[in-house]
């Protein structure tokens, strides 16, 4: 299944091959990819004051002054729960997503201004999905 939703699309793939596993299969591929190939989407996002003077990012630094563009291409096993606990197929396992959730942000004031209420919706939904109070997330 090919996702397309922006900057999210790789978060979907995480999320709804978490989702399926259990249900439908032992192991999914999660696969996100990104490339830079128009230098016209480049400049524009320059033009508007967007891409860090520097080509440095450095999120939540004081010194932010913009996003670095990058390619990359990630791929994840995602096994189901008792899959990863008995090990089997693609070795230890390194990582759990104890939960997931998606949804779609609605109305915006921007595209760089996310909005709000559907942030924390989507972070409640994750919560909830994974059986976690907020604050056990930051002892993890």
């Amino acid at each position: 299944m090919a996702i397309d939703t922006a900057c999210s699309a790789s978060l979907v793939a995480a999320h709804l091959g978490s989702t399926a596993t259990p249900a439908a299969c032992s192991y999914a591929l999660a696969a996100g990819v990104n490339l830079t190939l128009r230098s016209e989407t480049s400049a524009v996002l320059a033009k508007a004051g967007m891409l860090a003077e520097d080509g440095r990012c450095k999120t939540l630094d004081g010194s932010a002054d913009g996003y670095a563009r990058g390619e990359a291409c990630v791929v994840l096993l995602l096994r189901a729960g008792w899959a990863a606990v008995e090990g089997g197929v693609g070795g230890p396992t390194l990582a759990l997503l104890a939960g997931s959730a998606v949804n779609q942000d609605g109305r915006s004031g921007a595209l760089t201004a996310p909005s709000g209420p559907a942030q924390q919706a989507v972070m409640r939904g994750a919560l909830a999905s994974g059986g976690m109070a907020p604050g056990a997330v930051a002892g993890l």
